[in-house]
This record gives C-alpha cells, sequence and structure tokens, in this order.
C-alpha cells in the first residue's frame, strides 16, 4: 500500500506529502522522478522527489496544483492511499566536486534542486543558493535551502523582500566576487535559458533539469521527446538533467505550451489521440 503519511500546504496551489514506499525510498537518487496514479484509471502524475527515509521507507513529494490530476492528489488527506507509485525513473544527477557551485531555481523547481544541493555539498563544494519568485509567498523551502548553501540569495520580482533581482543578475554580481565551477538551474523555461545563454558567454559549466511530457517513463512512448546537441533524446532515460549549453530550448518550450492546452483533456486511456493532436507523429518512432 502507498499510503499518505505526512501532508503539509507549502505556498498557495503548492502541497507536500510524504508517501510510505518503501522500495522507492531505498533506490532512488537525486535528480530522479517517480510517477504517481491517485486512482484506478487516473492520470500518471511524473514528480521529482524531493527526499527519501530509507528507515521509514518514505518519500516526498512537492508539486503544484496545475491541472485536475495534481488537484486530485493534491485533495488526498493523511491515511489515504495512492493506487501506484512507480520508479524511480530517469538518470541520476551528475555529481562532482567542482569548487562552487550556483544553484538556481524558480516556482516548484526549488523542490527539485534541493536535493541535488545537498548531494553537491556532501562532496565538498561550496553551495551558493539563488530562488526566484514573484514574491515572498511564492518562495518555498527558504529554511531548507538555507541549511543546505552556504550562502541563499532571493530574488523576488516586486523586491519587498531581500532584492529586486533576476537570476541572471545575480549571477552577473556574483562572479567578480567567486570562482564558479558550476551553475545548475531548474525552474521556468526563460529562466534556464537566460543561465545558458550568460553562463555560455562566460565560459562556465551549467546543467538544468526539464520536465516535459511523460507518459511511461519507461522510454517506449516517445512523448518526453527533447532536442540536445543537436539530437533527439528521452527525457525519462537520458535526464532529466542535460548540459545547459547544449538543450534546445525552442523545442522545449513548444512542447510545455501544447502540454498546458492537452492537460485537462483526457484521461490515460485517451492520452494518446490527445498527445497525437498536439504532437503529430510524436508516439511513432522516427
Amino acid at each position: 500500500m502507498f499510503t499518505i503519511v505526512n501532508k503539509q500546504i507549502l505556498t498557495p496551489g503548492v502541497k507536500r506529502l510524504d508517501i510510505r514506499a518503501e522500495a522507492i525510498a531505498k533506490s532512488v537518487r537525486p535528480g530522479q522522478f517517480v510517477i504517481i496514479i491517485t486512482k484506478m484509471q487516473g492520470k500518471g502524475v511524473p514528480l521529482a522527489v524531493t527526499d527519501a527515509d530509507r528507515q521509514k521507507g518514505t518519500i516526498t513529494i512537492i508539486f503544484k496544483e496545475i491541472g485536475s490530476a495534481t488537484r486530485e492528489l493534491g485533495g488526498l488527506a493523511i491515511n489515504d492511499d495512492v493506487f501506484s507509485v512507480t520508479g524511480p525513473f530517469g538518470t541520476p544527477a551528475k555529481v562532482e566536486k567542482v569548487g562552487t557551485v550556483v544553484c538556481a531555481s524558480s516556482g516548484i523547481g526549488t523542490a527539485q534542486i534541493l536535493p541535488v544541493c545537498r548531494t553537491l555539498r556532501e562532496v565538498g563544494n561550496k553551495m551558493i543558493g539563488v530562488i526566484a519568485a514573484r514574491n515572498r509567498r511564492e518562495i518555498m523551502l527558504e529554511p531548507q535551502m538555507r541549511l543546505t548553501c552556504h550562502k541563499l540569495i532571493l530574488a523576488t520580482r516586486d523586491g519587498l523582500y531581500e532584492r529586486r533581482s533576476s537570476v541572471r543578475e545575480v549571477l552577473a554580481g556574483l562572479i567578480p566576487k567567486e570562482k564558479i565551477g558550476l551553475v545548475y538551474a531548474i525552474g521556468d523555461v526563460t529562466m534556464m535559458e537566460e543561465v545558458a545563454v550568460f553562463t555560455r558567454q562566460q565560459g562556465i559549466p551549467a546543467r538544468v533539469q526539464v520536465n516535459p511530457l511523460i507518459l511511461c517513463g519507461r522510454g517506449i512512448c516517445g512523448s518526453c521527446r527533447v532536442k540536445a546537441a543537436g539530437k533527439t533524446v528521452l527525457t525519462c532515460q537520458h535526464g532529466p538533467e542535460f548540459d545547459a549549453h547544449k538543450l534546445d530550448f525552442s523545442t522545449l518550450n513548444m512542447r510545455l505550451k501544447a502540454l498546458e492546452e492537452a492537460d485537462e483533456i483526457a484521461p490515460p486511456d485517451q492520452k494518446p489521440e490527445v498527445v497525437d493532436k498536439f504532437f503529430p507523429g510524436l508516439l511513432r518512432k522516427t
């Protein structure tokens, strides 16, 4: 049984669930994700694993309620069961000692970047965290990021909390002060692309994690295809982490926008037809 043992509301529309999933808790690594189905014939929701407790046999997921499936998941209570939790899927984040690492996030990306930050610190890196948000209410996991990072910078769009800035502007301010060995970014496509362009200009390695449409998680359907280094690759097999300088952000952005339109249309048994409507030929191997 996959039972919800804890539930919290972090920010408006964003919830945290701790779910008992012993086998996954023992094997999951930072950067990987699971697919959760709340009930039989329900939609599968791919979600990054923010934390795992091997002793308790639980995993932590943090998600924003943006569609019918995530609203249904967010409506469950403590001691409720979910129909299935499968995974872990994806390639774990690459972890190495490079000196100073800047971990930048926006929106729900903070939930994905937190375990990566923790692991990068464990191998001896100096961690600088950057959380970008529209306002203070939308900043999540600030205490956890402060504990994980040697320094945390908050950049709000309205400027009413800490500073009015963007991730790119923060990076520009850090370069004269820090010898940055890596920038790791997770968040909206615009922010990640800006990081990719800026770090390429500065000669700094950069990595990102992406969240395209994922149906099977096993590389069978091809729904999570993205372009990297001029080649078509599968997020569930080769990602979700990619070299930011090699990723085609324009293609990724197009797929994500079409997914927003498709999200409310069909349950899993109708998804192939829905996906084919928005991405002609996507489910046919090429």
